[in-house]
């Protein structure tokens, strides 16, 4: 289900653990390779966390909404339109589409 690792990062800090960034380490998960692959990915996370609110409350929540205020689209989309290795505008443009949609999608679900 979707949520499980934001969850898991919840209950360390409960504890008194410390999370700590490892270069390291390696996360893939595969992309979305369709609008309908990525609105059905959207859906499932915004699910999750819709889950996750409901199971541990209002702290669970407002962490969500500091991550969404973190992840802010103008931010990422500056981001993107500086990567070298997205070459040309026409594809700078459709990733900075698909991160807005992404962003925003979940706005549109809660209301």
């Amino acid at each position: 289900a979707s949520g499980e690792d934001f969850d898991w990062g919840l209950r360390v800090h409960a504890k008194g653990y410390r999370l700590v960034y490892a270069d390291e380490a390696l996360v893939a998960h595969p992309a979305a390779c369709s609008i309908r692959a990525l609105c059905r990915k959207t859906a499932r996370i915004r699910d999750g966390l819709r889950r996750l609110r409901a199971q541990r409350g209002p702290a669970s929540a407002s962490a969500s909404e500091a991550i969404k205020t973190l992840v802010d689209p103008g931010v990422v989309c500056a981001r993107i339109m500086g990567e070298s290795r997205i070459k040309t505008l026409r594809q700078k443009a459709g990733v900075c589409a698909v991160a807005l949609f992404v962003h925003y999608a979940s706005y549109w679900s809660e209301t």
